[in-house]
């Protein structure tokens, strides 16, 4: 079924699928653009401390974006679903189309629909390139910019391991009986992309995993 069958008005639908489109995309950036310009001033000190290149700079914020991309992406929504329904009410298109018999469900029925795909490709984005690029501009932060040995990252969603040319994410250590929990291995090809990846519910030791 195709979108526009969900509505008997399609040319309005989309209509305001678009303008709200329009308005997401525009605070997206904007809010992207503010987040890079926070973290580069941020990080200013530490980039003239270790001399670090202004390619290598350009990666590691190229690699940084797709997870403020995530980040902003639902606040992007609520100020895009404000803003766009702000414009149409200041030049009375609310008024018209309340006129032309369209209930305030009809009008913001687009809207959720709209925001309901977005959602779900944030969640794909998140899942398929927000692992990898967020831990590659940790790479290029410790490796290439502070000259650090990189293998290990904790945080707050578990453990995260870098070997040669895969990455090792685990949820959960049982030091008890020497299990990982949720583990999902990331091998890399020679340019650093993502050749295959392995998702187990559980790994033992057994003189070795």
């Amino acid at each position: 079924m195709r979108f526009a069958e969900l509505s008997p008005f399609p040319l309005i639908s989309a209509y305001l699928r678009r303008e709200f489109l329009r308005s997401f995309f525009l605070c997206l950036s904007l809010f992207l653009g503010i987040a890079l310009l926070v973290d580069f001033f941020d990080r200013l000190n530490e980039f003239v401390k270790y001399a670090a290149p202004a390619s290598t700079i350009l990666r590691y914020f190229l690699f940084k974006a797709p997870l403020l991309l995530t980040q902003a992406a639902p606040a992007a929504a609520l100020t895009g679903a404000l803003l766009s329904l702000g414009l149409l009410s200041r030049h009375q298109e609310i008024l018209a189309l309340k006129t032309c018999g369209l209930s305030p469900w009809q009008i913001a029925r687009p809207l959720l629909l709209s925001a309901s795909v977005l959602s779900a490709g944030v969640w794909g984005w998140n899942e398929a390139v927000v692992p990898y690029s967020f831990h590659k501009s940790r790479y290029i932060n410790t490796v290439e910019i502070k000259k650090k040995p990189f293998k290990g990252l904790f945080n707050e969603r578990g453990f995260w391991y870098h070997g040669e040319q895969v990455f090792y994410h685990v949820e959960h250590f049982d030091s008890h009986t020497n299990t990982l929990l949720g583990l999902t291995i990331y091998t890399l090809d020679d340019h650093f992309q993502v050749h295959s990846l392995i998702e187990a519910s559980q790994a033992y030791w057994q003189g070795g995993w």
